[in-house]
């Protein structure tokens, strides 16, 4: 008779975790998360923020084309600006 009061025993336990699992669950759900805080960029530096990145030209370049607010013909024409100013900062040697 002992294993089987055990038995029960452990089965109501279980059972009582599990109703506090769901309850607890079920609560953290329904709790309403805060908004999230908007940081000023310039005090980046001071939270230790890492820098946000500058946007990448040639993708933006491309999502006007892409859009219909420029025409092809002025597209390469402002890629060869870039490859031009690339070039002026990154030259490339010959070995």
């Amino acid at each position: 008779m002992d294993p089987l009061i055990v038995i029960v025993f452990v089965m109501l336990i279980m059972r009582v975790v599990g109703a506090v699992v769901v309850a607890r669950v079920q609560r953290a759900r329904q709790r309403p998360h805060p908004p999230a805080v908007a940081v000023d960029p310039c005090l980046s530096s001071l939270f230790a923020l890492p820098p946000t990145p500058d946007p990448d030209p040639e993708k933006s370049l491309l999502a006007r084309l892409s859009s219909g607010k420029i025409d092809q013909e002025h597209y390469r024409t402002a890629m060869a600006g870039l490859a031009c100013r690339d070039d002026s900062v990154h030259p490339l040697r010959a070995p």
